[in-house]
């Protein structure tokens, strides 16, 4: 007898199992689910031949095994005794081969349960060895963070302050937006006030609030009695309380340290960027000066461009 099958408005010209339509429907070849003493028919999907009915088949997917006593294969039920839940496969012992709850750490003989975030997923590593930074699926070293998210500051454990920053709370300056390391109490040097002695965040000219206020016109004259030393209006020129200055050599001593703006901490001590021209710094060095008072500035690449810095000049309080 035929197998009842029906595929596309054509039904199956097999012969049924045994050849017996009293005891079978289908035929053993295509359409007779595999499991021993079932008579049911098979599933396809998208085509595909799975072997067994849905009585036999593993739930997950496109999956041709057989289920085991829960609603999947063995390669995708979870490895712990007695729990039926669905995993996404692997090699047996893997940590993929367990549930969320049951998963294990990662970490080489670690036998732990992972740790699940206050989000609800799990950590890849167990309480004692998964990063604490938010998210974070990598393994801890030393404290509590793994090193991608470890203060950057040498022999500082505590975990970054942002996923963009550098340093942990206690390093980072604490300017809004800055990724840089403090050089003192709170700032780094770029936002922290150029005048002696003061730790107040910068608020222009790279001064603080109180430090920029001088007196009226103060600014312009500093500037013009500057720009007379530098060599006259052919080589500086002023303009809302900066000073422009036209180096003719790569290597120019400028007889004023006050154009000196900033002390950038990669650097050796004494060295400051003042200014760009043509996207290179010009450095000056105030530690090799032949006067205290004076300041070499070096341009890396152009022996003529222009710079321009703010005065730091502040007037006696």
């Amino acid at each position: 007898m035929r197998c009842t099958a029906v595929e596309g408005g054509m039904r199956c010209n097999m012969n049924v199992s045994g050849g017996s339509s009293t005891a079978h429907n289908f035929c053993t070849e295509l359409h007779l689910c595999t499991f021993p003493s079932c008579e049911n028919a098979r599933v396809r999907q998208d085509g595909q031949d799975l072997l067994f009915c849905h009585d036999h088949r593993c739930d997950h997917g496109g999956c041709r095994n057989l289920k085991e006593a829960g609603p999947f294969c063995k390669s995708h039920t979870c490895e712990e005794s007695h729990c039926a839940s669905f995993v996404p496969g692997g090699d047996f012992g893997d940590p993929e081969r367990f549930c969320e709850r049951h998963r294990r750490c990662l970490k080489a003989y670690c036998s732990r349960f992972c740790h699940v975030r206050e989000n609800g997923l799990p950590s890849p590593f167990c309480g004692a060895h998964y990063c604490e930074f938010s998210d974070c699926g990598n393994e801890r070293e030393a404290a509590a963070h793994c090193p991608d998210h470890t203060c950057g500051e040498p022999g500082c454990i505590k975990g970054r302050d942002s996923v963009t920053g550098l340093y942990c709370k206690d390093h980072e300056c604490k300017t809004k937006g800055c990724r840089m390391k403090r050089l003192g109490r709170d700032y780094c040097p770029y936002h922290r006030c150029v005048s002696d002695g003061c730790e107040a965040e910068v608020d222009e000219n790279r001064y603080c609030e109180r430090h920029n206020k001088r007196p009226e016109g103060e600014r312009e004259r500093e500037c013009e009695r500057l720009r007379q030393t530098l060599g006259g209006p052919m080589f500086a020129t002023c303009g809302d309380g900066k000073l422009s200055y036209r180096l003719t050599s790569p290597r120019a001593l400028l007889t004023s340290q006050e154009i000196i703006v900033g002390i950038v901490p990669a650097l050796a001590t004494g060295w400051g960027v003042v200014g760009l021209s043509n996207e290179a710094p010009y450095i000056a060095n105030t530690t090799s000066a032949k006067s205290e008072n004076a300041a070499i500035l070096e341009h890396p690449r152009s022996s003529t461009a222009v710079i321009t810095v703010a005065l730091s000049r502040v007037a006696t309080e």
